[in-house]
């Protein structure tokens, strides 16, 4: 099974750094899984 993953950066958003696509095969898509920054001390 192949897997695919593709990731765009997001500029100008404080702790959204970017959106990410995971493709499994050509039967299963998840989209819009947002890559966060913690600033959590």
């Amino acid at each position: 099974m192949e897997i695919s993953i593709k990731v765009n950066e997001v500029k100008n958003m404080d702790n959204i750094k970017g959106f990410a696509t995971v493709v499994f095969g050509e039967s299963f898509k998840i989209t819009n899984i947002a890559i966060l920054e913690n600033n959590a001390a």
